[in-house]
């Protein structure tokens, strides 16, 4: 009842005002604050005439505030006022001067008064970049970013058996190394925002031996991060051994080379495809992992005795000088020779997913490929799933062929016990390529991936991502918990802003809109852009 007188004597002292009011130049505001000795309350003109106005009026005691309507119906010598439900046919001697409306007597007034007009601030909507899918995609294919000797730097993945795919290599292994142009398909997002933008790396799997870019997870994985505005490369490299340890461990370390030559290909055009070279992330699958991790983290000092011939890190694209430091790798069941390496970047952080089944890559410490190097045709040394994985027995054929690696949780155990930011997801009982099923068809896991990767990276990028805090004890009034914002933009839906700082709003809800939400867009210092809104 309170409430309702309240709002009888807003409208009454609104229309009998000593000082008057221009009926027109209602027409210029969405909305209007009254500002009284007891509440404060918001009025919106839906009609406006010489004779007629009619509106609702809201007060500013809560979030969503209900909705009162009111009419008045103006001839030149009285108004007559409607609130439905409050006052119904309420007479008011006034007098018209033009456009404007003045009370004939005096009346009641509140000590306080006042009536301003509410505008709409400026607005610019910025994108939520690196969070979601939003922008097109270009695509440039076989771009050649360096040259060198190799077997091979393609060979698309299948559902053939490893047997079947290296005997029909075995020529070109006999053949010889021979010169290639080594290829990269560049992803970038169109527009993607003013500020220059993360550089992402994405290298395929197939056992130093099969595999492509254009392998269809790889080409999902990458249009989808340019799609959230990463600058993605999938670069071929050279592929190839014969079977036994130097010559495997080379073709791993050719790997490296190459990919190590496409990062540094893209950094020394850091301007043309506006590439951040303080953001770059690698990520892999299977030897695409093992790829990643290495340029990553090896060092030409960490280089083992059976790859020294082959030369430098850094040997190919030698007119690309520039220095490489990753953000984070996404290690998809990948390994490393040496846990020690990772403290060569102990700021890089790494998300893994593993199987802890894995007879391929191993899961712990263990050899790769024990699915192919076991002469009696099972798994030798299976891992038990479990805390800590035991290593499996070796055979001749084994310590001849390959050396032991350390997998996913080994890395995990190592980076969390130096300090370092790492996320272990195993999968139990599971074994190699947890995106793909047999027949190489990509599985719901995959898209499992490709989220949480995307998640770990942008925490890289916003360690703070902005939130809002709303107190109950201040219904109307939001404050941002981040002061690391350039520029930051509002907008209400259903409603009306009535106040905004750099680091609070207060906005009022109106109860008869069908929707209320505020969106904040902006750029943190950073230049990374954010577009949040919130429903209520």
């Amino acid at each position: 009842m309170k409430m309702k007188k309240t709002l009888y004597f807003l409208l009454l002292v609104l229309f009998t005002s000593c000082e008057g009011f221009d009926v027109q130049q209602l027409r210029q505001h969405p909305a209007y604050l009254v500002e009284m000795e007891d509440a404060d309350w918001v009025l919106r003109f839906d009609e406006v005439s010489d004779g007629q106005l009619a509106g609702r009026a809201y007060k500013t005691d809560r979030l969503v505030s209900e909705a009162h309507p009111f009419t008045a119906t103006m001839g030149r010598r009285k108004c007559t006022l409607n609130i439905p439900g409050v006052a119904d046919g309420v007479t008011i001697r006034v007098r018209k001067e033009g456009t404007r409306v003045k009370c004939r007597a005096g009346a009641p007034f509140p000590k306080t008064f006042s009536m301003k007009p509410i505008d709409l601030p400026g607005y610019k909507a910025f994108s939520a970049q690196y969070e979601s899918p939003i922008y097109k995609v270009k695509v440039r294919e076989n771009v050649v970013y360096a040259k060198a000797e190799g077997f091979w730097s393609q060979y698309p993945d299948t559902d053939e058996s490893f047997a079947k795919i290296y005997a029909r290599k075995i020529p070109a292994l006999l053949k010889g190394a021979q010169p290639l142009e080594l290829k990269m398909d560049i992803y970038e997002p169109e527009d993607g925002g003013s500020s220059r933008r993360p550089l992402m790396v994405f290298v395929h799997g197939g056992a130093f031996f099969n595999g492509d870019k254009q392998d269809e997870p790889i080409v999902k994985w990458c249009r989808h991060y340019a799609s959230m505005g990463y600058v993605v490369v999938s670069p071929n490299y050279r592929m190839g051994f014969v079977p036994y340890r130097e010559s495997i461990d080379k073709a791993g370390y050719r790997a490296v080379q190459d990919v190590h030559a496409a990062v540094r290909y893209m950094l020394h055009r850091a301007s043309t495809y506006r590439i951040n070279p303080d953001w770059v992330f690698m990520g892999g699958s299977s030897a695409g992992a093992i790829t990643a991790l290495n340029v990553a983290f090896m060092r030409d000092k960490d280089r083992p005795q059976t790859v020294l011939e082959e030369g430098k890190v850094a040997k190919l694209a030698t007119d690309c000088p520039e220095k490489i430091k990753v953000r984070a790798v996404a290690n998809l069941w990948g390994a490393v020779h040496d846990t020690l390496i990772l403290g060569n970047s102990p700021s890089t952080a790494i998300i893994s997913f593993h199987g802890d089944a894995d007879d391929i890559v191993p899961y712990g410490h263990d050899y790769p490929f024990k699915n192919i190097l076991n002469p009696s045709g099972g798994v030798i040394g299976q891992e038990e799933s479990g805390s800590k994985p035991a290593s499996g027995k070796s055979t001749p054929m084994q310590d001849q062929m390959v050396s032991k690696m350390f997998g996913s949780w080994c890395i995990n155990q190592y980076a969390r016990r130096h300090g370092m930011r790492s996320v272990l997801f195993t999968q139990k009982g599971a074994g190699h390529s947890l995106h793909v099923d047999d027949h190489r068809n990509i599985v719901p896991y995959f898209y499992t991936i490709r989220d949480s990767v995307a998640r770990f990276f942008y925490s890289e990028l916003v360690p703070m991502p902005l939130r809002l805090r709303h107190s109950a004890d201040l219904p109307l009034e939001f404050r941002l918990d981040n002061a690391n914002v350039a520029e930051i933009y509002w907008k209400a839906t259903g409603g009306v802003l009535l106040e905004v700082t750099p680091k609070a709003v207060r906005v009022l809800f109106f109860g008869d809109e069908p929707k209320h939400s505020l969106t904040f867009s902006g750029k943190y210092s950073n230049g990374v852009e954010f577009h949040k809104t919130v429903r209520y």
